[in-house]
Parts: structure tokens; C-alpha cells; sequence
């Protein structure tokens, strides 16, 4: 009895003796998939935590304290807040450019595309629908949208693709 003993406690203690039938896989199951799941900021977290005065999270009175050291905690709770505060609207601003950037370039091919797939010019006419969209207020102080349809001249479509890609 002795020996099993011995074995059981020159085992390394990451592998146990015993072990249920369900984590025997447990071994298997790839945990570089999970990481990003149990990963925790701990930067970002001291950051936050120093937004909140030292006596507000330990939860003691303020009258254990002094003025100045009220004072001093409360002031470096604000200018840890301040400083989160703009880092939030550092990364919030890069994320809008980025985001920006790409629908801008995706619309900008897909006009193009459209653009080239035309085989004529696209002939916009204006309806009298647009001075029916004014409302009551300003059909008084305004006079009505006179629509009126020309029959423009044709235009070439390669001239008007370079002074669209010129644009």
C-alpha cells in the first residue's frame, strides 16, 4: 500500500490520479480556439478602477478621512476619467476613419462598375413630384418648383466618364 502511496505522490500535480470518464478529452479539446474568450485587460481594467475615488470601492466613510485626502482622491479619480475618457474617443475616432475609408473606397468601385457597364448615359428628367414635397408653411412664403424637361444634348460617354473620374 505504500507504493501506491509513492506513485500517487511523485505524480506532478497538473495530471491528477483520478479522473472522470468525461474530462479524460479535456486533454484534447484545442485551447488557442478558446483564448480570446478568457483573456482579460488588466490595463484597461486598473484604468477604469482609478476612475472610481479610493473611498467610493473600499466602501469607508468619509468621515475617516480628511479634507485633503478627499480632495486628493476625488481629483485623481477625475483625471484618471479624463484620461480613459480620451482614450475612448482616440480609438472611437480611428474606428470611424476606418470605417470611413472602406465604404468610401467600396462605394467608389461600385459606381465605377456601374459606371462602366452602362452602354448610355443615365437621362435624369425632373417630375412635377418635387413641388408636391413642400409643405404647407412654405408653399405660402415660396413660389412652387417649376419643373421643366429639356432635351439635353447627348452626351459622349467617354467625355462624361472622364469628367466624372476627374472629379
Amino acid at each position: 500500500m505504500s507504493q501506491d502511496f509513492e506513485n500517487l505522490a511523485s505524480a506532478p500535480v497538473s495530471t491528477g490520479y483520478f479522473t472522470f470518464k468525461s474530462e479524460k478529452n479535456w486533454s484534447q479539446i484545442d485551447s488557442l480556439k478558446y483564448n480570446d474568450f478568457f483573456t482579460l485587460d488588466v490595463k484597461k481594467l486598473s484604468t477604469i478602477y482609478n476612475c472610481i475615488p479610493f473611498n467610493h470601492y473600499v466602501e469607508v466613510e468619509d468621515n475617516y478621512f480628511t479634507k485633503d485626502q478627499l480632495t486628493f482622491m476625488n481629483s485623481t479619480a477625475e483625471q484618471a476619467k479624463k484620461e480613459y475618457e480620451s482614450e475612448l474617443e482616440e480609438k472611437n475616432s480611428e474606428s470611424l476613419k476606418n470605417i470611413k475609408k472602406s465604404t468610401c473606397e467600396d462605394t467608389i468601385e461600385e459606381d465605377l462598375d456601374f459606371l462602366l457597364s452602362l452602354k448610355e448615359p443615365i437621362k435624369k428628367n425632373i417630375s412635377g413630384s418635387i413641388a408636391n414635397v413642400t409643405s404647407t408653411n412654405s408653399r405660402k412664403n415660396e413660389p412652387k418648383i417649376k419643373s421643366h424637361s429639356d432635351k439635353s444634348k447627348p452626351i459622349d460617354l467617354e467625355k462624361w466618364l472622364d469628367s466624372v473620374l476627374d472629379d
